[in-house]
């Protein structure tokens, strides 16, 4: 367990973590782990999986990683990122009307987002936060 705003060490990670890694490679891998905890915070990731990765007590060398990032802290890390293009929601092509909210929310310091779930229904709901949350419903009846 790390806390909000605790920095990971290499003393805590070999004491509590690697316990029943080979002594020479100890070194090696709590370095690794602490660098990677503090770019998976740096950069916003949601989501990271190593599998497989080899450790020698030379280094560490990863053979396979799926990652995700958070697209909402695109304005934070846009420099850091890259040029970084978040994919439609559900495997499908994005509406012309996603996109245009897209191409607003990528010339503003605003989160804006919009998902049609049914284009031909008859309720919109845009859930908009900023820690207080509010939905916004037009219904065309």
């Amino acid at each position: 367990m790390v806390a909000v705003n605790e920095k990971l060490s290499e003393d805590q990670v070999t004491e509590r973590l690697l316990t029943h890694v080979p002594e020479d490679k100890k070194q090696v891998l709590a370095s690794f782990i602490v660098g990677l905890f503090n770019l998976y915070e740096d950069l916003y990731f949601t989501y990271l999986e190593i599998n497989p990765i080899v450790v020698t007590k030379d280094g560490v060398y990863v053979l396979d990683m799926a990652a995700k990032i958070d697209a909402t802290a695109d304005y934070i890390c846009k420099t850091k990122w890259g040029d970084v293009e978040f994919p439609p929601p559900f495997g499908r092509e994005a509406y012309p009307e996603e996109a245009y909210i897209a191409d607003l929310d990528a010339k503003s310091g605003a989160s804006l987002k919009l998902t049609l779930l049914n284009p031909q229904g008859r309720i919109w709901t845009m859930v908009a936060g900023g820690g207080a949350s509010v939905v916004y419903r037009y219904t065309n009846l």
